[in-house]
């Protein structure tokens, strides 16, 4: 079915772009097939991939540890929290021309500004999550005689990760919009560029193949996202096999 979905919104482009014969609308097929043989389209999508996965796995391995540090003690939960509540409702592409003045235009700044869309939203997320915990769960384990690095591992973080991925698939579309902006202002690679260019240029093809590239790096992302959430957290998302099994 979603097959059919997606093929139906093609198709129906394609039929929209014939019927109106303009250059603001050009075919699906023209587009797929720039996709392919646009020069340098491939240098950018890896630009930006790179920075949107660098800050993606940045910000996770920040922001997990942080949340579950501020969920489980409240001093720390003050320390961590009041510096997120200030930061994270700013529009992060007003830290772009700060940003560039502190480290400069190179891939370090792109990097930093992901990590800032996504950091201050798992921290607080993850907070959440931990403070949701059952306490009986933490009983259980307290009474098999573990301690509190066991309970952290067996109970916290599992219990934790099925947010942070939920947090992450959120947030991944305001830290492309930062990117997108980050790499028009400062520099000469990435998808923003690509599709600014395009835009100035008034090449209508390019705009659409590089909007469309964009769209696919976020599919695949949010694939990788889905693996990696049914690798680690195979207890929320059982298998096919498992589900038949029951049936």
């Amino acid at each position: 079915m979603p097959a059919l979905i997606i093929a139906g919104f093609f198709g129906i482009w394609e039929i929209a772009a014939m019927l109106i014969s303009s250059p603001l609308l050009p075919p699906f097929s023209a587009v797929v097939i720039n996709l392919f043989t646009s020069a340098g389209l491939f240098e950018h999508m890896a630009y930006s991939l790179l920075r949107l996965t660098a800050g993606l796995v940045l910000s996770a391995a920040v922001g997990l540890p942080l949340g579950i540090l501020t969920g489980m003690n409240p001093r720390w939960g003050k320390c961590i929290s009041i510096p997120s509540y200030l930061i994270h409702p700013i529009p992060k592409t007003l830290f772009i021309p700060l940003i560039v003045l502190a480290a400069g235009i190179g891939e370090f700044s792109k990097i930093l500004l992901v990590f800032l869309s996504l950091v201050f939203q798992i921290i607080l997320s993850t907070r959440d999550t931990v403070k949701a915990v059952p306490e009986e769960y933490y009983t259980s384990i307290r009474a098999l005689g573990s301690g509190t690095r066991s309970m952290v591992r067996y109970v916290t973080i599992p219990a934790s990760l099925p947010g942070l991925f939920s947090t992450l698939r959120v947030s991944m579309g305001i830290a492309v919009a930062v990117l997108f902006f980050a790499e028009y202002f400062g520099t000469e690679y990435g998808m923003g560029f690509f599709i600014m260019d395009a835009r100035t240029r008034i090449n209508f093809t390019d705009l659409y193949t590089g909007i469309l590239t964009l769209s696919l790096i976020m599919l695949s992302l949010f694939r990788l996202l889905n693996w990696a959430q049914r690798r680690l957290c195979g207890w929320k998302t059982p298998s096919r096999k498992s589900v038949q099994a029951d049936q």
